[in-house]
C-alpha cells in the first residue's frame, strides 16, 4: 500500500503558483514564449476570448456541433411513468424548453399535433425537428391540459474529435 500523502512536500503548499509561473510554464510546454506572453496579455489579463478553435486546429483537433442542424429543447431529463412521459428534473432557465412554459413533473401529452407517450417518442420527435420551426405542445401540469408552443433551438454541445475523424489532413503546426 503506497502512502501518497508522502509525496506532496509541504513547501509545495505553501508557495502557490503565481501568474507568472503558469505563463512561463505555458512557454516551455508550448515551445514559444511569446505565443504565452501574447495569450497571457490577451486572455488572462486581458478581456479577449479565447478561439479555442483554433488553438484546437493546430493541435490537430476539430472542435465542432456535435449534432448540426438536429432539433433541441434543453438539457433536462423526460422519464417514462406509468405510459405518460414526464419531466423528472429542472427545465433550464432560458432553454426552449423553459420558454415553452414546461416544467419539473409535467407529463407531455402531444408534439406537433402527434399524441407522444414516451421519452423516447419525445426526444425523436424533437430532434426530427429543424431548429427555428415551432411545434404545438400539450402538456399535463397537476392535472390541467396546457396548450403552449414550442420553438425548437438547435443542439449547442460541441465535441472535440481528431482532425483527421473530421475529414482534415495534418497541418504542420
Amino acid at each position: 500500500k503506497r502512502d501518497w500523502s508522502s509525496d506532496v512536500c509541504s513547501s509545495d503548499l505553501d508557495n502557490p503558483y503565481t501568474m507568472a509561473d503558469l505563463e512561463s510554464t505555458l512557454a516551455t510546454v508550448s515551445g514559444d514564449a511569446a505565443f504565452a506572453a501574447d495569450f497571457f496579455a490577451r486572455y488572462i489579463r486581458g478581456h479577449e476570448v479565447v478561439d479555442y478553435a483554433r488553438l484546437l486546429d493546430r493541435a490537430g483537433f476539430t472542435l465542432r456541433r456535435r449534432s448540426p442542424g438536429e432539433g433541441f429543447a434543453g438539457d433536462f431529463r423526460i422519464q417514462d411513468v406509468q405510459g405518460r412521459a414526464r419531466i423528472t428534473s429542472a427545465v433550464p432557465f432560458e432553454s426552449p424548453a423553459y420558454a415553452a412554459g414546461l416544467d419539473r413533473d409535467d407529463f407531455i401529452v402531444s408534439i406537433g399535433g402527434t399524441t407522444v407517450r414516451t421519452a423516447s417518442e419525445v426526444d425523436r420527435t424533437i430532434r426530427a425537428t429543424r431548429p427555428g420551426q415551432t411545434l404545438q405542445l400539450v402538456f399535463e401540469r397537476r392535472g390541467q391540459s396546457v396548450m403552449s408552443s414550442l420553438t425548437v433551438g438547435e443542439d449547442p454541445h460541441v465535441e472535440i474529435v481528431p482532425s483527421e475523424n473530421a475529414g482534415k489532413t495534418m497541418s504542420e503546426d
